[in-house]
C-alpha cells in the first residue's frame, strides 16, 4: 500500500477545495 500516492491525491484535493473557496470570496468582493 504506499501512502504517498493516497496523500498526494488527498493534497490536490485540498488545493482544488481551496482554490473555490478563494474564487467565491474573490467573487463576493
Amino acid at each position: 500500500m504506499n501512502n504517498n500516492r493516497l496523500l498526494a491525491l488527498l493534497v490536490k484535493k485540498l488545493q482544488i477545495f481551496v482554490k473555490k473557496i478563494l474564487i467565491e470570496k474573490y467573487n463576493f468582493n
